[in-house]
This record gives C-alpha cells, sequence and structure tokens, in this order.
C-alpha cells in the first residue's frame, strides 16, 4: 500500500546504489557485530536522508508515520501489530471507513493506537496529500 510513487521510488534506488559503491567488495562481505550492523544501518540511513530530495524526504517522514511496506503505524512512529506476541504479524490489510478512522479489513473493528485511541486519516496526512 505504501510503495512511493515512481520517482520516488528511483530516486531511493539510485540513492541506495550511490552509497553502497564507496565500499569495497570485501568491506561488504565481512562478518560485523550486532553493533556495527546497527552502527552501519544508522550510518546508511543517515547518508540516505542528507542526500535525499525534499519530496523523498517529506515521502520517507510520512512512511515512518503509517508504516513500510503497507504495515500500520499508530501515528508515533510504532508499528502496529495483529498479535504484540508475534513481532512478524503486522497489520497490513486494514482500510478506512467513511468517517476516515483506520478499521480491520472486511470488519468495522477500529485499530487502535497504542495509547488506545482510533488511527483516523493516515493515508489523508497533509504532509503528503499531494503526492497522491
Amino acid at each position: 500500500m505504501m510503495r512511493p510513487p515512481e520517482p520516488l521510488w528511483d530516486e531511493s534506488q539510485a540513492l541506495a546504489e550511490e552509497y553502497f559503491s564507496q565500499f569495497s567488495e570485501e568491506e561488504m562481505q565481512r562478518e560485523m557485530s550486532e553493533e556495527e550492523e546497527q552502527e552501519f544501518h544508522e550510518d546508511f540511513e543517515h547518508w540516505m536522508y542528507e542526500h535525499a530530495s525534499e519530496e523523498l524526504r517529506l515521502y520517507w517522514d510520512y512512511r515512518s508515520w503509517v508504516g513500510d511496506e503497507g504495515q500500520l503505524c499508530d501515528g508515533k512512529g510504532n508499528i502496529l501489530l495483529r498479535d504484540p506476541e508475534n513481532s512478524w504479524s503486522w497489520i497490513q490489510d486494514w482500510d478506512v471507513n467513511e468517517d476516515g478512522y483506520c478499521m480491520f479489513k472486511g470488519t468495522q473493528e477500529l485499530i487502535l493506537n497504542t495509547d488506545g485511541s482510533p488511527i483516523k486519516d493516515p493515508v489523508l496526512d497533509k504532509r503528503v496529500e499531494e503526492m497522491y
């Protein structure tokens, strides 16, 4: 549901290629500790954000609010899970009812923020409304 529009997708792929081109094959293949891997990931995200267009940054900010690859977030960057005991049970099938509230697909059951309030109008966030 949340794949970026094509020009932004193309830009993000080009940026990733540019970032990884600075490393040799040996550097990319070497074993890393969990801490090193986390640091590498953070450096990558920071570099990508710094070099992205304003429109792509806007999309990423929005995606962190709504979710990545379609999973639903609570508006505070927390990925909402269908089953909190299972980190792979992301809420990916969801609809918005006529009042703008998120609900489980095929039901009238509202999906709630982690603070218990209902999620409203996630796709119509004013920051990216014009992209869609």
